[in-house]
């Protein structure tokens, strides 16, 4: 297995732990998910489905709450889960269980390694089995007032000190990279940065009248609509500013589409329900609440423009699932979403709401941008896949597992382990295909 990529822009050779080839026993806790109706719950299913795709060899134990079995739903011999009561699950409860009742469990299964694939919001102090987490983004040091008080200590204070008790750390984009070294001082070369996939099954060039036709039954839906994907949070998902651009359109005439806000009320949605009402727009802008997995990709083949307004994005998935489905892409110039789009989208400054509403005009009216976005937003989402990413968090994990439980197991079996030496330049991370 590869090791390209593991640590990158240090002008030095890096010596990485010495790697067992057998099949590891990984646990993984799957608690802050959301109930499926995050991008870090998005993040979980498809690389644990990209694991059971790409990985025919180590077995996995899944800890989860009851009320999460449907969201995921792995029914393979080497996916064992560990189902805990939902009480566990409310997030002051989740984070002292980490703390107890999954710092027993790391100690009675002994886990070659374990993975935290949301170690932004959990993590535990018991580190008895080398740890790898992913740090999505650090949002709450880039948006002020983006959790109440309580959170805030949690996740400014109490997190960065977990975090530092990791083996690694996996972030979605250089832009969280930098971050967790900025914020965390932990050093880069504890980090690697493997952008997120896709999933190319779902989201493709659809038929847009087929797409039209299933909303207008399900949602009625009507053609000729701006898409926002994203959770109705306030500010740091910036839909007012998104609201008052679009009226600014719609006031001079300039705009014959509606405005489309999927997603599930979270902190203070309330403010974006009182913009909307607040500038008369309650005909023009649609909220279908949150959609199920199968009518999302829909949603975006039927738009005219996606757009994500948002203040700050580890990743920004959505961002490319539409370019996938061949739409036009707008979004902010913020954090990583000029690393993830490079020149496949318009760009904007979205605390400019006159930019905002300068770029969606560019790319509705403008044929020669439309076309240019869709051409190059295709090409661009070729370069996410979940498969890519899995193969690269797994060959971590195979690096962290290199220790005292990985080295019992190879003294029974007799296995010579095998070193890697890999030598990177300090170089700007590559522009194509992630890592």
């Amino acid at each position: 297995m590869p090791l390209r990529n593991v640590f990158i822009r240090k002008k030095k050779v890096i010596a990485i732990n010495t790697i067992r080839r057998h099949s590891m026993h990984i646990g993984i806790s799957l608690f802050a998910s959301d109930k499926g109706k995050s991008g870090i719950s998005q993040y979980m299913i498809n690389l644990l489905k990209a694991f059971e795709e790409v990985d025919q060899q180590n077995t996995y134990t899944l800890f989860l709450a009851e009320e999460d079995q449907h969201v995921f739903q792995f029914t393979g011999d080497r996916f064992q889960k560990v189902i805990t009561s939902n009480f566990a699950n409310k997030p002051s409860v989740n984070i002292l269980w980490h703390q107890t009742v999954f710092a027993y469990h790391l100690l009675k299964h002994k886990f070659d390694v374990v993975f935290m694939p949301a170690a932004n919001r959990r993590l535990s102090i018991c580190t008895t089995s080398p740890t790898v987490g992913t740090i999505h983004d650090l949002c709450q040091f880039r948006i002020g007032q983006k959790y109440d008080p309580y959170r805030m200590f949690y996740v400014q204070k109490i997190l960065p000190m977990l975090a530092k008790r990791l083996s690694h750390i996996v972030t979605p984009s250089h832009c969280s990279k930098d971050d967790v070294v900025t914020f965390y001082g932990i050093p880069e070369d504890r980090i690697s940065a493997v952008h997120n996939g896709i999933d190319h099954s779902k989201y493709f060039k659809r038929d847009k009248v087929g797409s039209l036709s299933i909303l207008n039954a399900k949602y009625h839906i009507q053609p000729g609509y701006i898409l926002y994907l994203s959770r109705l949070e306030h500010p740091g998902k910036n839909h007012v500013r998104l609201i008052e651009a679009f009226s600014q359109l719609k006031k001079s005439g300039m705009l014959k589409q509606k405005l489309v806000l999927v997603g599930a009320p979270w902190n203070g949605h309330e403010k974006i329900y009182e913009a909307v009402k607040r500038m008369d727009l309650e005909k023009d802008v649609i909220f279908p609440g949150f959609v199920e997995g199968n009518d999302l990709p829909h949603f975006v083949s039927g738009a005219d423009l996606f757009i994500y307004p948002s203040l700050f994005e580890g990743f920004g998935i959505p961002v490319i699932e539409a370019m996938a489905s061949g739409i036009p892409v707008a979004c902010s110039n913020t954090s990583s979403l000029p690393e993830i789009v490079e020149d496949a989208a318009l760009l904007f400054d979205p605390l400019d709401c006159n930019d905002i509403a300068e770029k969606i005009i560019a790319a509705i009216n403008d044929e020669a941008t439309r076309s240019m976005l869709m051409e190059k937003g295709l090409e661009q989402a070729k370069r996410y896949t979940w498969q890519a990413a899995a193969k690269k968090i797994l060959t971590l994990l195979e690096v962290a597992g290199g220790g005292k439980n990985s080295q019992m197991r190879d003294k029974e079996k007799k296995t010579p382990p095998t070193s890697f030496v890999e030598t990177y330049g300090d170089t700007a991370p590559p522009s194509k295909g992630g890592d």
